[in-house]
């Protein structure tokens, strides 16, 4: 950003994504997990709030690069979607709105019988696509430390700490979400085994 300048859209582009998924994003994910030693002591209201200020500007902000960028390609009549990295990056836009829109639709029904869609269903469709959002983000990230913006001005080693960091704070960020996951699944298969167990002894 420092060498092609603030005034260059390609420079909001770097900027904003990076913000979004290295510290808003994951960070709106870690408030949500009740082991986290940063917010424990709040209520479940609170870190649901704080999460969503994080997401809505996190989700602006991804939207917002990435406009940024699709227009800064069209004045310079380059194609789009011609790598991994606008794939994934557009892929993880996607899932972004989507995420956005769930959540607000969970925020302003209230969970309740009004909702357009049961509450447990909107839950699980919520995690899964701010799941797939933030990983498709993180790849396209992990994938733009290849780009010459960053191998021109940084080393190779550098370039790879780079990409460790990125994926190191995603795993981070949903290690409460994989533990939430891990529980389900044990619970789940454990009454699937009792299920069986009573319809063997009837």
């Amino acid at each position: 950003c420092w060498e092609y300048g603030f005034y260059r859209l390609y420079s909001w582009h770097v900027l904003l994504t990076g913000l979004a998924y290295h510290l808003l994003m994951a960070s709106g994910i870690v408030v949500l997990n009740g082991n986290n030693s940063l917010t424990r002591s709040l209520r479940h209201s609170a870190r649901r709030t704080i999460h969503l200020v994080l997401q809505c500007v996190a989700s602006g902000a991804v939207l917002v690069g990435c406009v940024l960028q699709y227009v800064s390609r069209e004045i310079k009549g380059k194609p789009h979607l011609v790598s991994v990295h606008s794939v994934t990056g557009t892929i993880s836009v996607v899932f972004v709105v989507i995420t956005l829109a769930i959540g607000l639709i969970i925020l302003f029904s209230g969970q309740g019988q009004s909702s357009c869609m049961r509450p447990s269903l909107s839950k699980r469709l919520h995690r899964f696509a701010g799941l797939t959002s933030f990983l498709a983000g993180t790849i396209a990230i992990v994938l733009s430390y290849d780009k010459h913006t960053f191998t021109e001005y940084f080393s190779t080693e550098m370039c790879i700490m780079l990409k460790c960091f990125a994926v190191i704070n995603a795993l981070l960020s949903l290690l409460g979400m994989f533990r939430n996951l891990y529980q389900f699944i044990r619970e789940w298969f454990g009454f699937c085994r009792n299920s069986d167990y009573l319809l063997y002894e009837h």
